[in-house]
């Protein structure tokens, strides 16, 4: 407890204490690990540590179309951290044992461009982020529906860019089957927004589907050096 009670003076920034319980967890868990891959899985965790207590405590349902939830999960945070920080580190704890076990499981760390199929991801690129650029309501829609579902599932791990992925990469495939790759953006984001609720019901059945693949999620480039200490740099990719 006396662990836990010195980060108290520190109330008010959440972000701190529970990015210190994450690193040392980590550590602890691991012992193999370097201070670069520590830092930048404890990054990782934390965003998706937000993402897990939104559905868990329920703030998404709550604030559904109104209100800005990360801040009320901040004031929720805060008053975990005040009143019962025990019971908020065993929780973070627990979690963070399956996180590990799906960050094993559906993140592959490559090294170099040759070991990624890059030509199929600048493509989506391409054909994709002007059409996402003209649709941010729509998108932000589709996170907070579908984020529950990919907790519900059991892929705690990159959940925004697990959902990034599958927003972009189901856009493009309705674009293709609908034969509307060589017209204008304008036409592709009317077919989109016509379609919207084919959209969501499609991706709530490739979430479905997650569960059933063995291979990788996310595949990270990192620079070789992060194994002997020195700068990480990642680019994600999906």
């Amino acid at each position: 407890m006396r662990y836990l009670q010195r980060y108290l003076y520190y109330y008010g920034d959440e972000r701190y204490i529970v990015g210190t319980w994450l690193r040392s967890l980590l550590y602890y868990k691991d012992s193999s690990l370097s201070s670069y891959e520590v830092s930048l899985m404890s990054q990782v965790a934390y965003s998706d540590l937000l993402n897990y207590l939104l559905v868990k405590w329920g703030i998404l349902r709550r604030q559904r179309g109104s209100g800005d939830p990360l801040l009320l999960l901040s004031e929720r945070l805060n008053y975990e951290l005040r009143t019962r920080p025990m019971k908020l580190y065993k929780l973070i704890d627990d979690w963070l044992d399956f996180w590990l076990v799906k960050w094993r499981q559906r993140v592959k760390l490559v090294f170099s461009e040759s070991e990624l199929e890059s030509a199929s991801l600048k493509e989506l690129i391409s054909e994709v982020e002007p059409v996402i650029s003209r649709l941010d309501d729509l998108v932000t829609k589709l996170y907070r529906a579908l984020l529950p579902k990919l907790i519900d599932v059991l892929e705690i791990c990159f959940t925004n860019v697990v959902l990034d992925g599958l927003i972009k990469t189901e856009i493009k495939r309705m674009l293709d089957e609908a034969g509307l790759r060589s017209v204008s953006v304008e036409s592709k984001v009317k077919y989109i927004r016509r379609h919207k609720a084919v959209l969501y019901r499609r991706l709530v059945n490739r979430i479905r589907e997650l569960p059933k693949l063995s291979v990788p999620l996310v595949i990270l480039r990192v620079d070789r050096s992060i194994l002997v200490g020195s700068d990480v740099k990642p680019l994600l990719y999906t």
